[in-house]
């Protein structure tokens, strides 16, 4: 049974993501014993993200750089917390604050982010309000304004020309993918039959992976239309599967789906929606968390940071494999060999099938979240509310991102064995960032 993506096209769809996200909009006065300052700022890049309809690998890198500019603003708070330089990829030094100067720590990481995003985003214009929001609160009580300002100026043009030097530019120019010649290759696929999306992402600069290769998954099974290979019963399980899903089973899909531009296309017309993607979908998770415990600032903008990086290095390594197997979307399998007139519940993105990216990334973040904030946290999942979708309930991070790796089966888009080799794939990335990535002393 296919569902139509129209039912969910409400004037909900076009409105922001919620008060607390619309940029420029009013709050109470600031806290500056939480973490609020550095979810605001996410949320706002998320908004920003979600309205320049950047795909899921670019979003992940803006996510990355700007939380590098949030948490090296903020970090000098207290000596114990560790600098990024000699442990991110790359990033050899920063620039020292002046000795002597007692900085605003909280200016100078507002003025860090705003210049990274500015740079990293389509509509840097929509970076101002939010900017401008906190510099009004502080600037009456903030000493040494002007130097505070200059400071994470600096601090965002050295993040900036770190940035420029991970191949990202390179890549933007470099040749379209050409879909392979031979028997069970990725090819384009409904409703729109576009070019395949990032096939360079695997070439950038990790974080804190030695290569994109590090910690790849063995290869899928072996392409075969036979109904007893296993190739053919993995895609048999997809389209029996679909053909009974209960209305859980869509609810999941549904909330899990953040491809950041489904379109609909009925006869000549067609209808499109922008949605956060899956890292931002984790990045809001992150807000959430962090303020349900009550974290600090600095604490929070280190919880941001490594689930950022770990969300950033799972792209480039998904994508790596992605483009090295070219796997065939289930989608055309199941109409070539099973069923001509199946169709999925969620619109298949335009990217090889193997492995499956949703996996890899969410148990990445998830990875990260349960070693910092625990194994137990309990939180209201609201992201997909301005959607018009409702809120979900989670007793751990790591239940949530086998949701939303089981979700991909639901919403008929992968085969099971891209679902188990990107969680195991995404647990090794999370890992990593964890034993690579640390920013406290104790």
């Amino acid at each position: 049974m296919t569902v139509s993506l129209l039912a969910r096209l409400a004037p909900s769809c076009i409105v922001l993501l919620a008060v607390s996200f619309r940029l420029g909009a009013q709050a109470p006065a600031y806290d500056w014993d939480n973490g609020r300052l550095v979810r605001e700022w996410n949320a706002t890049v998320t908004e920003i993200i979600r309205l320049d309809g950047f795909s899921p690998p670019v979003a992940s890198r803006v996510y990355a750089y700007l939380n590098v500019a949030l948490y090296e603003g903020l970090r000098r708070k207290d000596l114990r917390n560790l600098a990024c330089a000699g442990q991110l990829r790359g990033l050899k030094s920063l620039p020292a604050p002046e000795i002597g100067v007692e900085y605003d720590w909280r200016i100078v990481a507002n003025r860090a982010a705003a210049q990274v995003a500015r740079a990293l985003v389509y509509r840097a214009h929509l970076v101002a309000p939010m900017e401008n929001k906190v510099f009004e609160a502080l600037k009456t009580e903030a000493k040494n304004v002007d130097k505070s300002l200059a400071y994470g100026d600096e601090l965002a043009k050295a993040i900036l020309d770190w940035a420029q030097k991970d191949k990202y530019a390179e890549t933007r120019s470099m040749e379209k993918y050409a879909p392979l010649k031979r028997a069970g290759a990725w090819e384009p696929t409904p409703p729109l039959f576009d070019d395949a999306i990032e096939p360079h992402w695997g070439l950038l600069r990790p974080f804190v992976l030695d290569s994109a290769a590090e910690y790849a998954p063995t290869r899928p099974p072996r392409f075969d239309d036979k109904p007893t290979s296993r190739f053919y019963q993995e895609a048999a399980e997809v389209h029996k599967l679909t053909q009974s899903l209960q209305p859980e089973h869509y609810a999941i899909a549904a909330h899990w789906d953040c491809n950041p531009l489904v379109s609909t296309v009925m006869g000549h017309e067609m209808a499109s929606r922008r949605q956060i993607s899956p890292g931002g979908h984790w990045m809001v998770i992150t807000g959430i968390a962090c303020d349900t415990l009550k974290k600090n600032l600095v604490e929070t903008a280190a919880v941001h940071l490594q689930v950022a990086v770990a969300l950033a290095d799972a792209f480039i390594g998904c994508w790596h494999v992605k483009y090295t197997t070219h796997v065939m979307r289930p989608e055309t399998f199941i109409n070539r060999y099973i069923d001509k007139d199946w169709r999925p519940m969620l619109e298949t993105p335009q990217f090889p099938e193997y492995t499956s990216g949703h996996s890899t990334i969410s148990r990445a973040a998830a990875e990260v979240l349960t070693a910092r904030l625990g194994d137990a946290v309990g939180f209201r999942d609201t992201v997909e509310n301005f959607l018009g979708l409702p809120t979900r309930n989670f007793t751990s991070f790591f239940q949530a991102s086998d949701e939303a790796a089981i979700s991909r089966i639901y919403g008929g888009i992968h085969y099971r064995q891209a679902m188990v080799d990107g969680i195991e794939h995404g647990k090794h990335i999370g890992q990593a960032v964890l034993a690579r990535l640390v920013l406290r002393k104790d």
